[in-house]
């Protein structure tokens, strides 16, 4: 468990609504930074790669109307 974690769970036991919400907020920011770092070096992986083309196939459509 994170230390901004530990600190969330010890500010609520202890009932301070200020330290819960500055505990809070550090934990959220600390989550998203690593989503973003994630996300960042995902992009950074895949951006120079060559897509791969698909198979395409010739369908015919039917006009069951004429």
């Amino acid at each position: 468990m994170s230390e901004n974690i530990t600190n969330l769970v010890n500010a609520i036991r202890s009932g301070d609504a200020t330290s819960i919400e500055q505990s809070f907020g550090l934990a959220m920011a600390e989550k998203l930074g690593t989503k973003i770092e994630d996300m960042r070096q995902s992009i950074a992986s895949n951006m120079f790669k060559q897509p791969q083309e698909d198979a395409v196939e010739d369908t015919v459509e039917e006009n069951p109307t004429v």
